[in-house]
């Protein structure tokens, strides 16, 4: 039997190790169901023109065809044209996509709110990320499920270039990939985060590290290095960046994977919200408490609720019952993209 042809659109996953873990995790959730399936990457940006009769035919050779996951519904992914969503002749799904709007963000406007209806009109399938995402979708009309992000799945990996021995082990992550407050709200956050890791890393001889998600971070780590002298720099590749966050004890995280993989490795972890999607997630999995807003940021604050989440400790139950709430909605949300590609195959 044919191994079953995959059309994937996704952002690219070179500079941002979030994109990276997402679709490394949706080929791995797939793997088993689908009987190892045969891959074909596009960039999203192919679909925001209308697309050249060459690519339609090579898009419909395939058996199926998948949009996201990620931060698909944004000005970064809308709105798609539709002469591809026309021309297409075979399943569409839409996974996990997900509500990218940060701190001083236009509001999608109505040619993008119609691309996503025209998006669900087209879809065999969808389930997004996220409730600030299903609830957009819900005003829009479209009832959509939660099935979570495919990144709170991936399965870690040991690096050859583990953390620093010295326990317990603190971590930052920061965003500076160019989002539209950035300018404002970012160098307060800096000085907030660096004031606060440092007081608690002394306080608990912790050793600091950074974690970097995306290649815009490199530009903070001179600055971050002079405020905290002995911090240690890792970049990982997805697998193995979920093998990181399992080692630590305690992560402050503005990147929305940061959050994500610290809450499936079960470490305690405080989230500087600087956009809908953060919020989002904390809400999913009950721990709205665990976040700060960037806006008026200071070190008192984030250094009382960090320490109130290291005494916590690791696994508390609501995010372990969260984390089962949320593979339950993906279990059934793969199990029907594998029933949708059976019946594929029956044509």
């Amino acid at each position: 039997m044919a191994r079953l042809r995959i059309a994937h659109f996704h952002f690219r996953t070179r500079h941002n190790v979030g994109d990276a873990a997402v679709v490394a995790a949706m080929r791995m959730l797939l793997e088993v169901p689908l009987a190892r399936p045969r891959w074909t990457s596009y960039r999203m940006r192919l679909l925001a023109s209308p697309p050249t009769p060459g690519l339609l035919d090579e898009v419909n050779r395939h058996d199926l065809v998948i949009m996201g996951g990620g931060g698909f519904y944004s000005r970064w992914g809308l709105p798609v044209a539709d002469e591809f969503l026309d021309g297409l002749r075979i399943p569409l799904v839409l996974f996990a996509g997900g509500l990218n709007r940060n701190l001083e963000d236009q509001p999608l406007d109505p040619l993008q709110l119609d691309s996503i209806r025209r998006l669900h009109e087209s879809a065999a399938l969808a389930g997004v990320r996220d409730s600030a995402t299903a609830g957009l979708l819900a005003w829009l009309g479209l009832e959509v499920p939660l099935v979570g992000d495919p990144a709170l799945f991936i399965r870690p990996r040991r690096p050859w270039w583990p953390l620093p021995a010295r326990r317990p082990r603190f971590a930052l992550n920061l965003a500076a990939h160019g989002w539209a407050g950035q300018q404002r709200w970012l160098a307060p956050a800096i000085e907030a985060t660096s004031a606060a890791l440092g007081e608690l890393a002394r306080k608990h001889e912790a050793s600091l590290c950074y974690l970097v998600h995306a290649d815009a971070e490199r530009r903070l780590l001179p600055l971050l290095r002079r405020l905290m002298p002995d911090l240690h720099v890792r970049r990982y590749r997805p697998a193995e960046l979920r093998w990181a966050y399992g080692e630590l004890d305690l992560v402050v995280s503005m990147m929305l994977h940061s959050s994500i993989l610290a809450a499936a490795a079960g470490v305690p972890a405080v989230n500087i919200a600087y956009d809908d999607k953060n919020e989002a997630f904390l809400r999913d999995i009950g721990a709205s408490a665990w976040g700060l807003p960037i806006a008026g940021l200071a070190p008192g604050p984030l250094l009382e609720l960090a320490e109130n989440r290291l005494a916590a400790g690791r696994n508390l139950p609501p995010l372990v019952t969260a984390r089962e709430r949320l593979a339950a909605s993906m279990e059934h949300f793969i199990s029907r993209i594998a029933q949708l590609a059976m019946a594929r195959e029956a044509q």
